[in-house]
C-alpha cells in the first residue's frame, strides 16, 4: 500500500512510516511516566513536568503528602491568629498617639516658651542712646563682664522685675505703680525674683620660671562645669549639664525689693569681683506661673566664659503642666483613651500569661527549661517588651503627675501670705523642685517616645499574616546579607571622607570641629543640606575637590548601589506576592470561616490540628512529621475524613486544594529569580545561543559548497538537535569525527540478553522509534518501525528524500556496565516543515503512547519557526 500510494502522494509513505506501530511491554510503558517538577508526588506524561495541573483533580486523584497538608494547617492557624492581632496592634498605635497628644499638649508649652525666649532675646537690651529709648545690644552682644552687668541691670531686671509701667514713650511716666509689676508679659506671675549663681574653677599658680609669661594665677575651667567651653553649647546640653554651682555665690534679686536696692546689689557684686577669672559659668534664672495654661516655667540664661575669653550665651525656657487632668473639654477624652490604653496592655498581659501558663502546665517540672525555650520565641519576647514598656509609661506618668500636683499645691500655699515671697530658702527649694521635675518630664517624654518603636515591631508581626503587607520586612530580611557587606564598604568610605573633612575644615568651621560633628555634617551634605560657600572660605580648590569626589563617589555611586541592592530584592519579593491574597480577600476569607463555624458547616483548623496530633501521638510527633524531609503518606479526602471526625467532603477537598496551592506558591517564592540571578541566566542563554549560531553558520557554508559531501541539511539538523539528537559535525572537516545524526532522539534503555533493562534505574526521556531495515540488527531491544518496500534509493526519492544514511550507535556508562543502543537515520533533501507537519498530524491521532514522539516533533517545528526558516526549506 505504501508503494502504490507513494506514486501519487510521496508524503503518504513517510506519514505511514512515522506512524508505524510500536508494541511495548508494561515495563516499557511505565518508563514513559514522569513526576511533576513542583508537585513531585504527581505522575505526569513525559514532557509535561512543567505544565499547570488541575488542583481539584490532583487533590481528588493523587492527594497531598501529609507534611504538606499539616504545614498548610499550621500556617493558616498562625496567619489567622496574626491577622486577628492586626486591628488590635493598629488600635494600640492610635490610642497611644491620642493619649500622648492629649496629655503633652506641646502647642501650649511651645507658645509659653517662645513668648519668654523672644521677649528676652529682643527686648532685654542695653547700650541705650542718650534719651534712653533704644538699646542697641541684647544678650548675644554680651562679650565682657561689664556687658554682663549692664545687660542684667538695664535689660533683664528691668524687663522681668518691671520698675515702671509699659506706656507709650511720648507720655510722662507719672502714673501710680501697683502690684501689677509682679507680672511678666501680662499673664505670667513672677515667683520670687531672679536667681544668680555661678560655677567656678580652681586656681593654680605658675612656677616662678614662667611667671614672667603670665603673672596671674591659672584658672582652669574645672571638671564641675559639665559643658564644653570650646563650642557653642546646644540647648539640650545646657539643660542636661551636670554642673556643680558654688552656693556661696548665689544671689537673689527679689521682686518686692526696690530698684535702688537691686541696683546697689549689682554694683556691689561687680566691685567685689563676683564675676572673675575663676568663673566658668553664670546662670540667671527666674520662674513664672501662667494660670491660663496652668504651667510653671523656669527660664535660664546661661553665660559660659571660655578660657579663650569668649562668652557663649544661651536662653533656655522650660515649662511643665501642674495638672494633666484639668476640668476642661479634654477631660473626658483623656480619661477614655487612658482607660483603653491600660485595658489593651492588660489584655496583652492576660494573653501572654495564659500561653505561658499553658506551656508550664503541659510540660513537667523536669522539662521546664525546654518548655520555656519553646515559649521564648521572638514575637513573644516583643509582646512582653510591649507589656512592660507600656506599663512603665503608665506608671511613670501617674507618678510625675502626682509630683506636679504636689508642687502646684505648695506654690498656692506660699501665696497665702505676702511675706512668704521673701523667704529665699523656700523659694529656692521650690525652684529646684521645679527644675528637677522638668528634667524628669524631659526624660519621661524621651522614654515614651521610644514606645512607638515597640508598637511598630508588633505591627510587623501582624503584617506577617498578609504577604502584601510583609513586603518591607521580607525585603530587608532577604537583603540583610548584601546590606551588611555593603555597609562595611560604605562606612569605610564615608568615614574616610568624614576624617578628611575634619582635617581640612575642623579649625575653621564649627560643623567640622569634632569628629562626631564631622560625621553628622557629612551625612547632611549627603542629604543635600550644605553650605559650599562657607567651606570654600577655607580654600576654594581643596573644598571643591573634596565636595566633588564625595558627591560623585558616595552619593551618585554608592547610594545608587544601595538602592539597586534593595530594589533587586524588592522586585523578587514583589513578584512572589503578585498571586497572593489581598488584605480584603483575606479578611473576607476569615469572615466566611467564622460564619461557617457558627453555622456548624466546617471544622475549625485548630480542631483539625488537634485530631492529627492525637492520631500521631502528640503535638511533638505532629511537628516532627511536619518537618520531615520526605513527603510521607498521602492525605486524601477519605483519609482526612477518617482522621477528623465530622469534617465534610467539600471542606476536606478545599483544604487539600489550598494546601497544594500554597505549596506551589512557596516553591515559586523559594526558587524565584532576582534581577542578578535573571541576568546570570540570560548570560548563559546568550553564550549557548552564540555557540549555536556559530555551528549553524558552519553548516550553511558546508551546504553551499555542494551536495557531493555526505552531509545532512542544516535545517534538518536543527530540528533533530531540538528533539535531543546528537550534535552535527560537518564531514568535510578532517579534524572532526564522522557525523552520526540521529533521526529521532526518542530512546529507551537497551535490554540485556535475559530480557531485563540495563540501567532501568535512570529516567528515560522518550519512547523509541527505529527503522526496520533488514540489513541492520535491532538486537531485540525495540519493536521495529515498519518501512516495507522502501529499501532502495529510488523508492525513497519518490518520497522527496535525496539521500538516506542508516547506521547504528552504542554508548557505555563507565563503571556501571550499562549499554544503550539506538539506530540513526539521516535524511537529506526533505521539506522539513511538511514532514514535521504530517508527522504531528498522524501522531496526534494515534495511541497515547506516541505522546513523547509528538512532543519531540512539536519541539523541532517550534524551534524552526523561532529561527525563521521558510516552509519550503529542505
Amino acid at each position: 500500500e505504501l508503494v502504490s500510494t507513494a506514486a501519487s502522494c510521496p508524503w503518504a509513505a513517510l506519514q505511514g512510516a512515522l506512524v508505524g506501530r510500536i508494541s511495548m511491554s508494561e515495563d516499557e510503558t511505565d518508563l514513559q511516566t514522569s513526576k511533576h517538577r513542583i508537585l513531585k508526588w504527581v505522575p505526569v506524561v513525559p514532557g509535561q513536568e512543567d505544565d499547570d495541573v488541575d488542583l481539584d483533580k490532583v487533590a481528588q486523584e493523587n492527594g497531598v503528602p501529609r507534611n504538606v497538608f499539616l504545614a498548610y494547617i499550621v500556617s493558616e492557624i498562625s496567619e489567622e491568629e496574626s491577622f486577628k492581632t492586626l486591628p488590635f496592634a493598629v488600635l494600640l498605635v492610635v490610642i497611644f498617639a491620642l493619649a500622648f497628644s492629649f496629655h503633652d499638649q506641646a502647642q501650649k508649652i511651645l507658645d509659653v516658651q517662645d513668648a519668654v525666649r523672644f521677649d528676652i532675646e529682643e527686648n532685654a537690651n542695653f547700650a541705650f542712646n542718650n534719651i534712653g529709648t533704644y538699646g542697641a545690644k541684647n544678650i548675644y552682644d554680651v562679650n565682657q563682664r561689664g556687658d554682663f552687668f549692664s545687660w542684667t541691670r538695664m535689660g533683664l531686671m528691668t524687663l522681668v522685675l518691671q520698675t515702671a509701667p509699659n506706656i507709650a514713650e511720648w507720655r510722662e511716666n507719672n502714673e501710680t505703680w501697683d502690684a501689677a509689676k509682679e507680672y511678666f508679659l501680662n499673664y505670667n506671675r513672677v515667683i520670687g525674683g531672679i536667681r544668680m549663681r555661678q560655677a567656678r574653677g580652681p586656681k593654680e599658680m605658675l612656677p616662678p620660671s614662667e611667671a614672667w609669661l603670665y603673672d596671674k594665677p591659672l584658672t582652669p575651667i574645672g571638671a564641675n562645669l559639665g559643658l564644653n567651653q570650646h563650642l557653642r553649647p546646644e540647648n539640650y546640653q545646657v539643660v542636661n549639664a551636670d554642673t556643680v554651682f558654688d552656693e556661696s555665690k548665689t544671689v537673689w534679686l527679689l521682686q518686692n525689693e526696690s530698684q535702688a536696692h537691686n541696683d546697689a546689689l549689682l554694683v556691689e557684686m561687680e566691685d567685689s569681683g563676683w564675676f572673675d577669672d575663676q568663673t566658668s559659668q553664670v546662670e540667671l534664672s527666674f520662674t513664672t506661673y501662667n494660670p491660663h495654661f496652668d504651667t510653671l516655667t523656669v527660664t535660664r540664661v546661661v553665660v559660659l566664659q571660655s578660657r579663650s575669653g569668649h562668652f557663649w550665651r544661651s536662653v533656655v525656657p522650660q515649662s511643665l503642666f501642674l495638672d494633666h487632668f484639668p476640668d476642661d473639654d479634654l477631660l473626658l477624652p483623656k480619661l477614655i483613651v487612658d482607660c483603653i490604653f491600660c485595658l489593651q496592655v492588660l489584655f496583652l498581659l492576660i494573653l501572654e500569661g495564659r500561653e505561658l501558663a499553658f506551656i508550664c502546665v503541659r510540660y513537667p517540672a523536669s522539662g521546664i527549661l525546654q518548655a520555656m525555650g519553646k515559649y521564648a520565641s521572638w514575637w513573644n519576647v516583643i509582646d512582653w517588651i510591649a507589656i512592660l514598656y507600656g506599663s512603665g509609661v503608665a506608671i511613670l506618668f501617674v507618678y510625675l503627675d502626682t509630683q506636679a500636683k504636689d508642687l502646684g499645691g505648695d506654690l498656692r500655699e506660699m501665696r497665702l501670705s505676702a511675706s512668704s515671697w521673701i523667704d529665699v530658702v523656700e523659694v529656692d527649694s521650690l525652684v529646684e523642685r521645679a527644675i528637677s521635675l522638668i528634667a524628669s518630664y524631659k526624660s519621661f517624654r524621651t522614654f515614651a517616645a521610644c514606645y512607638p518603636i515597640v508598637i511598630m515591631v508588633r505591627l510587623f508581626e501582624a503584617f506577617g499574616a498578609q504577604p502584601r503587607l510583609a513586603v518591607l520586612t521580607k525585603t530587608l530580611k532577604l537583603a540583610a546579607t548584601d546590606l551588611f557587606h555593603f555597609g562595611i564598604v560604605f562606612l569605610a568610605t564615608f568615614g574616610s571622607y568624614a576624617v578628611m573633612a575634619h582635617a581640612l575644615f575642623g579649625r575653621d568651621l564649627h560643623d567640622f570641629a569634632t569628629m562626631p560633628r564631622s560625621f553628622q555634617t557629612c551625612f547632611l551634605v549627603l542629604m543635600g543640606d550644605f553650605d559650599l560657600r562657607e567651606m570654600m572660605q577655607v580654600g576654594r580648590s581643596i573644598a571643591f575637590l573634596w565636595f566633588l569626589s564625595f558627591m560623585c563617589l558616595v552619593l551618585l555611586v554608592m547610594l545608587n548601589m544601595l538602592l539597586a541592592i534593595i530594589m533587586d530584592t524588592y522586585t523578587n519579593v514583589k513578584g512572589q506576592v503578585t498571586s497572593t491574597e489581598t488584605l480584603a480577600e483575606q479578611a473576607t476569607e476569615f469572615f466566611v470561616r467564622w460564619r461557617r463555624n457558627r453555622r456548624k458547616e466546617r471544622v475549625s483548623l485548630a480542631r483539625i490540628w488537634q485530631c492529627y496530633s492525637e492520631s500521631l501521638g502528640d503535638e511533638e510527633e505532629a511537628m516532627s512529621c511536619l518537618n520531615a524531609g520526605d513527603f510521607g503518606p498521602l492525605e486524601t479526602i477519605e483519609s482526612v475524613q477518617a482522621t477528623v471526625g465530622g469534617i465534610r467532603p467539600d471542606q476536606a477537598l478545599r483544604l487539600l486544594k489550598n494546601a497544594i496551592k500554597e505549596y506551589k506558591q512557596d516553591y515559586d517564592s523559594q526558587h524565584g529569580l532576582s534581577i542578578a540571578d535573571a541576568m546570570s541566566v540570560v548570560n548563559k542563554i546568550h553564550y549557548k545561543l552564540d555557540a549555536f549560531i556559530v555551528a549553524t553558520r558552519r553548516g550553511d557554508r558546508a551546504r553551499s559548497a555542494g551536495r557531493h559531501h555526505s552531509q545532512v541539511d542544516p535545517v534538518a539538523i536543527a530540528a533533530l538537535q531540538a528533539a535531543g539528537a546528537a550534535d552535527y559535525c560537518p564531514p568535510e572537516n578532517p579534524d572532526r569525527p564522522t557525523p552520526s545524526v540521529a533521526a529521532s532522539a526518542l530512546r529507551l534503555p537497551a535490554r540485556s540478553s535475559d530480557g531485563g533493562q540495563v540501567g532501568a534505574g535512570k529516567p528515560s526521556g522518550l519512547a523509541p522509534i527505529s527503522a526496520g531495515v533488514s540489513s541492520l540488527p535491532t538486537n531485540g531491544h525495540v519493536a521495529p518501525l515498519v518501512l516495507p518496500e522502501l529499501k532502495s534509493p529510488s523508492q525513497w526519492a519518490l518520497c522527496g528524500v535525496d539521500r538516506v544514511e542508516v547506521g547504528g550507535a552504542a554508548s557505555h556508562d563507565v563503571g556501571e556496565d550499562k549499554k544503550t543502543s539506538h539506530l540513526s537515520i539521516a535524511l537529506e533533501g526533505v521539506e522539513v516543515f511538511a514532514l514535521l507537519k504530517a508527522a504531528e498530524k498522524q501522531l496526534s491521532l494515534g495511541d497515547p503512547k506516541y505522546t513523547p514522539a509528538l512532543l519531540a516533533v512539536q519541539a523541532a517545528r517550534n524551534f524552526l519557526v523561532y529561527e525563521g526558516h521558510a516552509p519550503r526549506d529542505r
